[in-house]
């Protein structure tokens, strides 16, 4: 799904495609600060694989 571009984890075309993951690029200090996020339905796709919600926050007490 994810993979190592330059240093940073950016999702496999066809899972950017499908609206999984998405990318957002920010210029910080003068240099391109790349983001990968998991979308809604990127969530609600890792669900369905997992049977439950994944833990994108750790575990809350």
């Amino acid at each position: 799904m994810l993979f190592y571009q330059g240093g940073v984890l950016v999702p496999k075309k066809t899972y950017r495609d499908a609206g999984i993951f998405d990318v957002k690029t920010r210029v910080v200090d003068d240099t391109a600060r790349i983001l990968t996020y998991a979308t809604a339905h990127g969530t609600k796709e890792f669900t369905k694989k997992l049977g439950k919600a994944p833990e994108l926050f750790g575990r809350l007490h």
